[in-house]
């Protein structure tokens, strides 16, 4: 049975990258249709040598991001990381290799949808939204943040640039909220 093609969660018509507002100073694009593999150790020297030996780049420390081969890893808790992107291999065989290494990978693509803010009007915009510094924007950093009542994970990917993990079933309220935020018309 071939695998259901992947949808946007905002009823967009093409999956992957689709821009869905641009104004003068902000850019929203979705990125429906990206991998993304929850990653569990124990948190303690050995896992983190393991999972080095797995991904060839030691686990990103508290706040931070790591990228090796096109894929993010991000920081999600003191024994969890995010790996975010195209996996060059299958994810069997990588949910194989983590296992051999004493980790465990869950598929959590389907959990969320990826919202990427980019332009000048990014920080100010955000300051709105959430109680995170300008600082905790840059690129290499990853946190967790509340915005309404939803728990959203930020990634800064590149200078005034942002992906926002953020729950499907929300993506929609959520876009809204973003609009109204950046003084956007609908």
């Amino acid at each position: 049975m071939p695998a259901p093609e992947p949808r946007s969660p905002l009823g967009l018509k093409r999956p992957g990258e689709a821009i869905i507002f641009h104004e003068r100073d902000l850019v929203i694009a979705e990125h429906a249709s990206v991998r993304k593999l929850a990653i569990r150790g124990r948190g303690d020297g050995w896992s983190i040598h393991r999972f080095g030996q797995v991904f060839s780049v030691e686990p990103p420390a508290p706040g931070r991001s790591a990228n090796v081969n096109g894929v993010s890893v991000l920081w999600t808790g003191p024994t969890e990381r995010l790996a975010v992107g195209t996996v060059p291999e299958s994810a069997i065989d990588l949910a194989d290799r983590l296992a051999a290494a004493g980790l465990y990978a869950v598929d959590v693509s389907s959990a969320t949808t990826i919202l990427r803010l980019s332009g000048s009007g990014l920080v100010r915009t955000m300051g709105k939204l959430s109680p995170l510094q300008s600082h905790q924007l840059r690129p290499g950093h990853a946190t967790r943040t509340r915005i309404g009542r939803l728990a959203i994970l930020v990634h800064g990917i590149g200078p005034n640039c942002i992906d926002l993990f953020v729950p499907r079933s929300y993506a929609r309220s959520f876009l809204d909220q973003l609009r109204d935020a950046a003084g956007l018309q609908p």
